[in-house]
């Protein structure tokens, strides 16, 4: 039997780990959200175009940037949920930014110039978290049984390398430049 003091520190400490999910799925949103930002902001200055809302959803569509915007999305709306989709909409940023950096990323930092070790640390980071999501509290939180793990995340990689293949496939074929985004929206 389960004393109330030993419950009240299991449902704490599921509380706080789900906090630290929330908190981090959010700064990764608050990220992202802040690169396309700044890359609007250089668009305006330093192209010296006057900036309108549809202009902006213009760039963001041309510059394959809706992608992130898309998953944002979804992995907020996670939060929310206490079941198997907000599970697995969670664990979709982290993948896609695991999968994205190994398939994506890397590749570009890899034919420009020799990698460090920051390259390797930033594919860590979403591998943690990524644990941290399957580890028993966090999947109690969710009512997840543990024999349905391998199915969670075989679903939520599988979403992600769709979305990570669709950004691939934007990248190859509609990678424009700034020149060239900026003929497309005015």
């Amino acid at each position: 039997m389960i004393s109330f003091f030993e419950w009240s520190l299991f449902m704490k400490s599921v509380l706080d780990l789900r906090l630290v999910i929330g908190f981090v799925v959010l700064s990764v949103s608050i990220i992202w959200s802040n690169i396309l930002y700044n890359s609007i902001i250089d668009f305006n200055l330093y192209q010296d175009v006057e900036i309108t809302l549809l202009m902006c959803l213009k760039y963001i569509f041309y510059s394959n940037r809706y992608v992130q915007l898309i998953i944002i999305i979804i992995a907020i709306l996670g939060l929310f949920k206490s079941n198997y989709i907000g599970w697995i909409a969670i664990a979709n940023i982290f993948y896609f930014s695991l999968f994205d950096m190994i398939f994506v990323a890397l590749p570009q930092v890899l034919s420009q110039y020799s990698p460090s070790f920051l390259e390797y640390l930033v594919v860590l980071i979403p591998l943690i978290i990524i644990a941290i999501l399957n580890s028993f509290q966090i999947l109690s939180k969710y009512n997840i049984r543990s024999r349905d793990k391998l199915k969670l995340n075989v679903n939520a990689m599988t979403l992600s390398l769709l979305f990570v293949s669709y950004r691939a496939y934007l990248l190859l074929y509609f990678n424009f430049g700034y020149w060239e985004i900026l003929e497309k929206i005015k």
